[in-house]
């Protein structure tokens, strides 16, 4: 069965017009659908409880892959930044042509750097910026298999043995 690991990922947001007008305007996302409120027993099968938890949704398309947006409705607790060492997902990623210019269109959608500047290593550059939500986007301009490549120049320790080698 193939498997599409670049399919969507889900976003927690405390404003889901704010950080729709983020994407559309730093990355160029198409609005899917409008957001929608799911809530019920459905909403508590999908979150694992609690009872009355309620929630809107948002789907963004790009290029390639999805963002679903939720902004909870109920309960109400604030988005806090929480360290990357106490994250279960620490970034998501966006391949992009240019990388300056992808930061520069973060910061103007209000979006702010976590790493000062751009890394080079040959050809690929990347950095690591943030949403208003805090939500960390690596922005690389090359493929991962090319990232992979340069990953086992730098640590061969790292090549893994047997069929499936390739990133």
């Amino acid at each position: 069965m193939p498997t599409n690991a670049g399919h969507h990922v889900c976003l927690r947001v405390s404003d889901i017009e704010r950080a729709t007008t983020f994407y559309i305007n730093a990355f160029g996302a198409r609005v899917t659908t409008l957001p929608f409120v799911i809530d019920g027993e459905l909403a508590a099968e999908i979150m694992d409880g609690p009872k009355g938890v309620a929630f809107r949704v948002a789907m963004l398309g790009f290029d390639q892959g999805a963002l679903e947006l939720y902004e909870f409705i109920e309960p109400i607790e604030p988005t806090e930044y929480t360290h990357l060492t106490k994250r279960h997902v620490n970034h998501i990623a966006f391949q992009v042509d240019d990388v300056a210019t992808a930061v520069s269109r973060v910061l103007n959608a209000g979006g702010r750097r976590v790493w000062p500047e751009i890394k080079s290593i040959d050809a690929l550059e990347f950095t690591y910026v943030a949403d208003p939500d805090n939500a960390v986007i690596e922005l690389v301009n090359l493929p991962m298999s090319t990232v992979a490549e340069r990953v086992l120049e730098a640590y061969p320790e790292a090549r893994p043995t047997g069929a499936s080698t390739s990133a």
